[in-house]
């Protein structure tokens, strides 16, 4: 009886996964037209950002910089002001997870 219950059990599974699995693929395939119109709007907008960032690149590349600026008198005269910063007092335990003696 059990062993029937299995074999039954097992046919009906494949059934349902034979079905799920036609519908599945009717409904995907019935939808694909939407998802490559969509793709391609994409593509269309990403191809335009592309371009953009392209021309922005080789804007950037054709910068120069005077490297000569860092030898001259007035940058080798510049003074760092930063403030020096007091260490910290030791504040609370070394471990703050040990237990209270």
């Amino acid at each position: 009886m059990n062993n029937k219950n299995n074999i039954i059990f097992i046919v009906i599974a494949l059934i349902v996964l034979v079905a799920g699995y036609f519908v599945y693929s009717v409904y995907i395939s019935s939808q694909t037209g939407l998802v490559d119109s969509e793709e391609h709007v994409l593509t269309k907008e990403r191809l335009a950002v592309s371009k953009d960032f392209v021309a922005a690149i080789n804007k950037i590349k054709k910068v120069e910089v005077d490297v000569a600026f860092f030898d001259s008198k007035d940058f080798k005269s510049l003074v760092d002001l930063t403030p020096e910063l007091e260490k910290p007092e030791k504040v609370g335990r070394e471990n703050p997870f040990l237990p209270l003696r």
